[in-house]
């Protein structure tokens, strides 16, 4: 069956059909590979590569060097900018606002090779095939190349595009995580001035349009056996931090007791685009949490003494649900109760194992244990008492935070999720939480976040001090041009690039920074594989994902430049 030329865009079509059939999706999972290997561990696609590639360090160094090569022999001129890489293929009207291409290249802790990294390794394809092909076309092409757009490292999201587009506050240059220096103080460390940031790099003026390719990050578009989504509008997070306690004095209690290790299984993913509910998430915090509530019933019930510490989740980050999380239980006081404190929390144990572990669940049979170790004490201890009420209302605040946003969930619509998404113990003894909630409907998000601080002073019974700061990277959902929305669409069916999706998008993305500074926006997903596995090493797109994606930038480009 011959194809459809669609009619007033014969020149177009044509040009766009050449380029496409010379589009490869082993060449672009091979340059994706490439850059996994800054800062990544690659065993086998499809089943593990871990990526950390945070933003200012080495590895991010390293990924803009290889990306500053990539661009230029492509056909761009490159600018170094302290948010990242700005390729520049000139058009033959340099004077008309450009077409740009963006994504980012940074990761999570331990994610994947194919968040971020596809829009920005998928733009330099489409220009380096334009440029070998010398293809005319009017507009400028613009290939921006972020970092800086996870909240990983800086409690701050989607900072690299929101400098670009809208500048940074002091506030927001101010954002730090607990035990780390501020993004301003690691835009000075690499010899960059801070007033650069502070005025956007890009205006409406500037752009005509801006188009970002991205895999989906949940398993909508593989359940439905969609090749390709246009997202039409994008959630936005409201994320907070909150402060459990104040300062407070250690004490050599406990030292001399038994201690034992609560290590929980879970399973790390995307806090904004997987679902609410166990069949769709393993929130390791959840199963602490029950033991943090837990252990203070144990104090109450046994007069026995118990002390808290080492509470840890590993890579954890503002924007990941947590996957493997532990803490230290230490009881103290006669060995008759101390006995039956272990048969308490052993049983416990098996109980929750048992719970999580029903259908229909993410989580594996035995996502709990208890082990008694014989570590070396910590020379002190904070206060049992205090620390025990800490504790429990963190562990009721993610139990909280869960259900209130489970409430709200919609697995078509995405209409909420809600995560307390990291849990770092102070060298003072507060427990600082990190709480992101999200959707795209403004009013609901408002909602959960009303019902969930009600519930957290009902629960809050013994009256432990506690603080709750807005985090940057806080935002409004985003709307889609609708008629970039409509080109989209119109390249995929012209193409005959297969099923495809009009979505949304639970999770962020830089293209808001460009959409909300006014210039015309639009984006393309991919399936994101491996029951839509994202920011996690098991996060996987096939190489046929890949190409179908890049053909359809490709096309759009090429109908809005020529």
């Amino acid at each position: 069956m011959q194809e459809a030329e669609p009619k007033g865009l014969h020149e177009s079509f044509l040009t766009e059909k050449r380029l496409l059939e010379q589009i490869s999706g082993e060449n672009l999972e091979k340059r994706l590979l490439e850059l996994a290997e800054i800062g990544g561990l690659v065993k086998e696609v499809g089943k593990y590569v871990e990526v950390t590639r945070l933003a200012f360090t080495k590895e991010d160094l390293a990924a803009r060097s290889y990306l500053d090569r990539l661009m230029k022999e492509s056909g761009m001129d490159v600018e170094h900018h302290p948010f990242g890489l700005i390729g520049v293929c000139y058009g033959q009207s340099p004077e008309l606002p450009a077409v740009m291409l963006l994504s980012h290249f940074d990761s999570v802790p331990k994610g994947g090779m194919y968040d971020g990294a596809l829009g920005t390794i998928g733009a330099i394809e489409v220009v380096r095939l334009l440029c070998e092909n010398k293809i005319k076309f009017a507009r400028t092409i613009v290939v921006l190349a972020a970092t800086a757009e996870e909240s990983s490292r800086f409690n701050n999201g989607l900072a690299g595009s929101r400098a670009l587009f809208h500048g940074l506050t002091d506030k927001e240059l101010a954002a730090k995580r607990p035990g780390d220096c501020s993004l301003g103080e690691a835009l000075c460390a690499w010899g960059f001035n801070l007033n650069d940031v502070k005025t956007p790099r890009f205006t409406k003026d500037q752009i005509h349009a801006a188009i970002e390719l991205h895999i989906s990050q949940n398993a909508y578009l593989e359940e439905s056996g969609k090749g390709l989504g246009v997202v039409k509008a994008i959630a936005a997070p409201d994320r907070r931090e909150i402060i459990i306690g104040e300062p407070i004095n250690k004490t050599n209690v406990g030292k001399d007791g038994v201690y034992f290790e609560v290590k929980v299984k879970g399973q790390a993913g995307h806090s904004g685009a997987t679902p609410m509910g166990r069949q769709y998430r393993a929130d390791g915090l959840l199963p602490l949490a029950d033991f943090l509530i837990k252990t203070t019933l144990l104090a109450g019930e046994l007069d026995v003494q118990v002390a808290v510490d080492k509470l840890l989740v590993e890579s954890q980050a503002l924007n990941k649900i947590p996957g493997h999380a532990s803490c230290l239980v230490v009881l103290s006081g006669s060995a008759t109760r101390i006995e039956k404190a272990k048969a308490i929390l052993k049983n416990y144990g098996q109980l929750r194992n048992k719970q999580y572990a029903r259908p229909p669940t993410k989580f594996s049979q035995q996502a709990i244990s208890i082990e008694e170790v014989k570590a070396n004490p910590p020379d002190y201890f904070f206060d049992p008492a205090s620390i025990l009420a800490r504790c429990k209302l963190a562990g009721q605040i993610i139990r909280i935070v869960n259900s209130v946003s489970g409430k709200y969930r919609d697995y078509q619509k995405e209409t909420i999720v809600g995560t307390v998404t990291t849990l770092t113990q102070s060298q003072e003894g507060q427990i600082i939480l990190g709480v992101d909630v999200r959707g795209t409907d403004e009013l609901v998000r408002n909602h959960v976040w009303h019902e969930v601080l009600a519930k957290i002073e009902t629960v809050n019974k013994t009256n432990v001090d506690y603080t709750i700061n807005k985090l940057s990277g806080s935002n409004d959902p985003t709307t889609m041009d609708q008629e970039l929305v409509r080109k989209a669409e119109a390249v995929i069916q012209n193409h005959n690039l297969g099923q495809y999706e009009i979505t949304f998008s639970p999770a962020g993305h830089d293209s808001q920074n460009a959409a909300r500074a006014g210039i015309p926006t639009v984006m393309f997903f991919i399936p994101s594989r491996n029951s839509g596995a994202s920011h996690v090493p098991q996060e996987y797109s096939t190489a046929q994902d890949l190409e179908r994606g890049a053909k359809a930038l490709a096309a759009l480009v090429v109908r809005l430049t020529l």
